[in-house]
């Protein structure tokens, strides 16, 4: 028993455990893990009890979550559009994400620079084709349509 814990039950103990253990093993947003203890059927009302204990006692930081995945897509190679939307689908709110993930910042200029050369190597000609293949590789990777256009045509 860790001392976050309030009130000590059965099943508020197996939630503890099983929310440790998740922890233990990566960083998980409030939302995810409240999905996988909810997959877990561990009713809902010790499930955010647990989720504010986790807050509070700093085993639980959404902000620090989304600077870690972040960093961890950045380096690779994704961009922040693609990392933007992944946030949302993991739970985060859009403030602390706007927070974190900002694509005016120069270093998604740099870092799209380096994922195109590693992927297709110096340009060497500006046909419409390859400009449309390198064009739609960088956008599933998630970097914005204006700093493609500027990347290319520059």
């Amino acid at each position: 028993m860790t001392e976050v814990s309030e009130a000590s039950t059965p099943v508020t103990d197996d939630i503890e455990q099983a929310a440790i253990r998740l922890l233990a093993v990566r960083e998980h947003s409030k939302a995810e893990l409240a999905r996988k203890l909810e997959s877990r059927d561990f009713p809902s009302e010790e499930i955010s009890a647990l989720l504010k204990q986790f807050e509070t006692a700093g085993y639980l930081d959404d902000h620090r979550y989304t600077e870690l995945y972040l960093e961890m897509r950045a380096r690779k190679g994704f961009g922040p559009c693609k990392i933007r939307q992944e946030l949302l689908e993991k739970g985060i709110a859009p403030d602390i994400i706007s927070d974190w993930v900002d694509d005016r910042d120069p270093r998604w200029r740099e870092q799209m620079a380096e994922v195109a050369l590693q992927k297709f190597g110096v340009l060497t000609e500006r046909t419409q084709k390859e400009l449309g293949r390198r064009a739609r590789f960088l956008e599933y990777r998630g970097f914005p349509t204006y700093l493609i256009g500027d990347f290319l045509f520059s």
